[in-house]
């Protein structure tokens, strides 16, 4: 995940902050002490290093997600404590979706839906209504918009350079099997920030990362064209 997204304001707002907390695409500590944390982080992390198809394997997938079009997805993360679970669709060529996030337990709140353009986040005022408020930039605080800004960093506009994979220390861990397909799971950043299921044939199937929400795992059920329209507000 070496940066290469879509030109211009690709959420850059939204995800600035993001991307700094993953970790995942680079970018050292600027202190001694982080780096050595650092360093000792990935004498710990398991797997081994990937050759060279499975690193051509993980530079093809991100592209092959924005080639697709969009995709419909699952989310499980934590909000305030509490675990939440989310649905939606993310349309990776025109950088918008619409997700609708339910806790766990449907005593704490109702469901409640977020659409998202790459400029700006619209929570539904009341759930079940039909107005938006347009919500300011805020990753590192709001765990939805960082849910959102991590299912964005799931595509990008060109394949990966497959020496900076190996830069950035991604590892294979082992083979497994999901509804009946076999995957290759992957650790990728230095600090094994991020885990992929990936096929062989690059399809990416799940991405899991510690480093968002105290924990955020992002299941992609389908890979296709995907059309969401904006409610009125936004």
């Amino acid at each position: 995940m070496s940066g290469r997204r879509a030109p211009g304001a690709v959420l850059a707002a939204l995800l600035a902050t993001l991307l700094a907390t993953v970790a995942a695409c680079g970018g050292g500590s600027s202190s001694s002490e982080d780096a050595a944390g650092t360093t000792a982080a990935a004498r710990t992390v398991p797997g081994t290093a990937v050759n060279d198809a499975q690193a051509l394997q993980l530079a093809r997938t991100l592209q092959q997600n924005r080639e697709r079009g969009g995709a419909r997805f699952t989310a499980a993360f934590d909000i305030d404590g509490q675990p939440v679970h989310a649905r939606g669709r993310v349309d990776f060529s025109r950088g918008r979706g619409v997700v609708r996030v339910s806790p766990d337990d449907p005593q704490l709140s109702a469901p409640r839906t977020f659409y998202w353009t790459r400029h700006a986040v619209f929570a539904q005022e009341i759930p079940g209504g039909r107005t938006f408020a347009r919500r300011a930039p805020d990753p590192e605080n709001d765990p939805i918009q960082a849910m959102i800004g991590f299912v964005h960093l799931l595509s990008a506009e060109t394949i990966d350079n497959t020496a900076n994979i190996r830069d950035q220390g991604a590892r294979f861990l082992r083979r497994a099997t999901l509804d009946g397909r076999r995957y290759d799971v992957y650790r990728y950043g230095r600090t094994g920030a991020i885990t992929l299921w990936v096929a062989p044939d690059g399809t990416m199937r799940r991405a899991v990362t510690e480093r968002v929400s105290d924990g955020l795992d992002v299941t992609l059920l389908t890979h296709e064209p995907v059309t969401v329209r904006l409610p009125a507000d936004g």
